[in-house]
C-alpha cells in the first residue's frame, strides 16, 4: 500500500506512469518476504511479476492522466490514433518476449534503461533538431519500438514518446499530453501480453493469479 501511495503521488507530481518506482520497490518487497514465507514469490518469477504488475497498475494512472489532460483539451487525438496500432502491437510483443528472458538478463535490461534515463536527465540531453514526422510506416515502426520496450521494462513509455513527439515540431505540452494518453494502450496491451504468455507457458501458469493479487 505504501508503494502504491508513493507511486500515485509521484505520478501526479511528475506525470509518470510509475513503472520506474513500482518495479524496483516490488523486487525489494519480494526479497523481504523470504523464501520460507507462504506468500513468497519464486525467485525466477520476481522480475517478470514486478514488470507485469507495474503495467497493470499503469492502467489506472494513465486513465487519471487522460482525464486531467483532456480537461485542458491538450491531447492531439489524431496523433494518438496514428501511433496507437503500433503501440499496441509493440507492447503485446514486448510482454511476450519478456516471458522468455531469464530473471537476471531482464533485470539488466531494466537497470540499463534506468541508467540511460538518468544520464539523459542529468546531462539535459534533448532533441534540438526539429523535423517533420516520418510517414505512416515510419510512425508505426517507431510506435512498435516504443511499445515493445515499454512493456519489456514495465513503464508507460513517456521517456521515449515525449522526445519523439516533441522532435516532430509538437510543443512539449502537447507531447506530454499525447504520451500520457498512449500510456493506456501500452499498459493494457502489455498486461494482456503477459497474461496470454502465462497461459502459454507452464513456467508462468501461476503468474496471472499473483499479478491480480498484488494489484
Amino acid at each position: 500500500m505504501l508503494i502504491g501511495a508513493f507511486t500515485g503521488v509521484a505520478a501526479g507530481m511528475l506525470g509518470i506512469g510509475g513503472g520506474l518506482i513500482i518495479v524496483p520497490f516490488s523486487l525489494i518487497v519480494f526479497e523481504m518476504l523470504g523464501a520460507n514465507n507462504s506468500t513468497a514469490i519464486p525467485y525466477a518469477y520476481q522480475a517478470h511479476i514486478a514488470i507485469a504488475t507495474s503495467l497493470a497498475t499503469i492502467i489506472f494512472t494513465a486513465l487519471s492522466s487522460i482525464y486531467s489532460q483532456q480537461r485542458k483539451s491538450a491531447i492531439d487525438w489524431a496523433l494518438f490514433k496514428l501511433l496507437t496500432p503500433g503501440i499496441i502491437t509493440g507492447a503485446f510483443l514486448g510482454a511476450w518476449i519478456a516471458t522468455y528472458i531469464p530473471r537476471m538478463p531482464l533485470l539488466i535490461v531494466f537497470a540499463s534503461f534506468i541508467l540511460m534515463v538518468g544520464f539523459k536527465m542529468w546531462f539535459g540531453w534533448s532533441p534540438h533538431m526539429r523535423r517533420p514526422f516520418p510517414g505512416w510506416l515510419g510512425m508505426n515502426l517507431v510506435a512498435v519500438i516504443i511499445g515493445s520496450f515499454s512493456s519489456l521494462v514495465g513503464i508507460g513509455g513517456g521517456t521515449m514518446t515525449v522526445p519523439f513527439i516533441n522532435r516532430g515540431k509538437i510543443t512539449i505540452q502537447k507531447a506530454v499530453a499525447v504520451s500520457s494518453a498512449l500510456g493506456l494502450p501500452i499498459a493494457v496491451a502489455g498486461s494482456l501480453g503477459f497474461l496470454w504468455s502465462s497461459y502459454q507457458q507452464p513456467f508462468f501458469q501461476s503468474m496471472q493469479d499473483t499479478v491480480v493479487l498484488l494489484i
